[in-house]
């Protein structure tokens, strides 16, 4: 299931350069992303609308781009302008174009038609440069489902049992573990308590070796994670009845992660990991950090790979069996289904 009008990501703002037209996929359709010579954006179908080569293959000429096949010329509007060899353009030589959105170090394409691109759906992600954090940041490509990344990340329970050996969590503390799930604008909220965690020896900024953790995300369509975790002293969860604590947290760090939807049974996991900006050598730390939490959802990739090929195989008389920790991938699976009627209620030329 796509949901054409919303954000999909497509990397981050560097890997864009001026001059350098670079392909993406979302939502089943290839695309070709540019930097103009003034820095804007632009995407359009990868498509030259002569013999379909691929756009990504062309030359970037102002905020033009020339097919380099047989040197077709398009503007921004994905309107073909030249054609060599011959005096007029026939008006139907033209290909889509896709609004783009430069925010926080990210860059997001919105899937349908342009007129409603709505900036207001964009992740409330922290910015990648210049902010509180310092950031690392990661991509993997997934032989699966964006919807079976989307319930991973939705449903923590899976991590004492995925993540032993990279985060180190235990079962017994998430045997203790207590969420809190409220609806935000386009999505849920997710607070996790998970009282008398280890901390594995990788990690150094702490001298001890038991705390409660603290996870807050946010999570919306199409598939955008933003979430703050923090530790705090051993028992704090219990002192404030798994609520709100009123003492700051030993250690705060900061990830954004988000999944596009590439074909039906592709996806491409874009993650950043960020830590306090203020702390001595924050660059080494945030690389860490990163490699650790890159092993981890190696992890993930390993388990939703194997899950995808036994659902690409299973009848569709045999149906999931859904488990308490559920609700949020059930919630939000409904906000997709909901946005995906609506894609079909507006339906327009990118359908």
């Amino acid at each position: 299931m796509f949901v054409k009008n919303a954000w999909h990501a497509i990397g981050y703002s560097q890997e864009f350069e001026t001059g350098t037209p670079a392909a993406r996929q979302i939502i089943g359709k290839p695309i070709v992303v540019y930097r103009t010579d003034a820095g804007d954006l632009v995407a359009l179908d990868d498509r030259c609308s002569h013999r379909f080569a691929p756009l990504s293959r062309g030359r970037c000429e102002g905020d033009m781009l020339r097919c380099m096949y047989h040197g077709a010329l398009f503007d921004r509007t994905g309107q073909c302008i030249q054609i060599p060899g011959q005096d007029k353009v026939p008006a139907q030589a033209r290909i889509q174009s896709y609004a783009v959105a430069e925010r926080s170090g990210w860059v997001f394409v919105w899937g349908g038609d342009p007129a409603g691109a709505d900036p207001g759906r964009l992740p409330n992600f922290l910015p990648l440069e210049g902010g509180e954090f310092t950031f690392a940041k990661g991509a993997m490509d997934y032989r699966a489902a964006a919807s079976q990344i989307n319930a991973n990340l939705l449903d923590f329970t899976h991590l004492p049992f995925v993540h032993t050996a990279s985060f180190g969590a235990r079962e017994d503390s998430w045997k203790e573990a207590r969420s809190k799930i409220t609806p935000v604008e386009n999505g849920i909220s997710v607070t996790w308590w998970v009282p008398g965690a280890i901390i594995p020896a990788h990690e150094t900024r702490l001298e001890v070796r038991v705390v409660d953790q603290l996870l807050m995300y946010e999570y919306t369509v199409p598939g955008h994670l933003s979430m703050m975790m923090e530790f705090y002293p051993e028992n704090t969860a219990r002192s404030c009845d798994f609520g709100t604590p009123s003492i700051e947290p030993v250690v705060r760090d900061y990830n954004a992660q988000s999944v596009c939807a590439t074909g039906e049974g592709t996806a491409r996991y874009y993650y950043a990991w960020g830590v306090p900006r203020a702390i001595p050598g924050a660059e080494e730390v945030a690389s860490m950090r990163l490699e650790i939490a890159g092993r981890a959802f190696e992890e993930d990739r390993l388990m939703i790979e194997a899950q995808q090929r036994i659902i690409d195989s299973t009848p569709d008389d045999i149906v999931m069996v859904p488990n308490a920790a559920d609700k949020a991938i059930t919630l939000f699976e409904r906000l997709m289904a909901k946005a995906a009627r609506e894609d079909s209620e507006s339906a327009g030329p990118l359908s």
